[in-house]
């Protein structure tokens, strides 16, 4: 059995201040609820999570070792990456114009969204708003906390199949990140 991650900071290089949104990619053999531990300097871990991303800002130029830890079936793995931020230009004119904050929402819809069981549904997320860059999408099938499937991309729509082996109502979620922001959407499940 065994256990292995990696680190993406999104992005990985800009001017101070920066902000990084730390995301990452389990794989191996081991089965289970996942918990991370993420350090956005490499030296201070916060604490255990079962949230697969973090974000991280950096306010001073210099290069930063972020890292992770996951455990899982009792197995730890840890990973890291590199973060470069470069002081901005002394002679760049301040804007005086102030830009609105960017938005994001996102709606998750269930097709189907009843059914008998085994239901296996596919939880289609689209996201909007002003908000840019890549999304990180993580799909929790039944509400527990436990992210099955977390996927980085520049659609503003994903999909994740689940499959509902008992009978019972269940509340599926999403969590997607984009451009510093984090947002949560949900739908009902009813398998009979």
């Amino acid at each position: 059995m065994d256990l292995h991650v990696e680190l993406r900071p999104v992005p990985d290089n800009g001017l101070a201040p920066l902000i990084s949104n730390l995301t990452t990619q389990v794989y191996g053999s081991a089965q289970g609820n996942i918990l991370y531990q993420f350090s956005c300097d490499g030296s201070n871990f916060g604490g255990w999570s079962p949230s697969p991303v973090q974000l991280c800002t950096y306010q001073a130029a210099g290069m930063y070792r972020p890292a992770v830890r996951v455990q899982r079936q009792g197995l730890t793995a840890s990973g890291n990456a590199t973060v470069n931020v470069v002081a901005p230009a002394t002679n760049t004119p301040v804007p005086t114009a102030t830009l609105a904050p960017p938005t994001l929402s996102v709606s998750l819809a269930p097709q189907p969204n009843t059914g008998s069981a085994p239901l296996t549904s596919s939880l289609i997320a689209n996201v909007s708003g002003t908000a840019t860059g890549d999304i990180v999408y993580s799909f929790d099938c039944t509400g527990d906390g436990a992210w099955e499937y977390v996927s980085t991309s520049s659609s503003s729509s994903a999909t994740a199949s689940c499959t509902y082996l008992t009978p019972g109502n269940y509340r599926p979620k999403v969590q997607v990140v984009r451009q510093g922001l984090t947002i949560i959407g949900d739908a009902d499940v009813i398998v009979r």
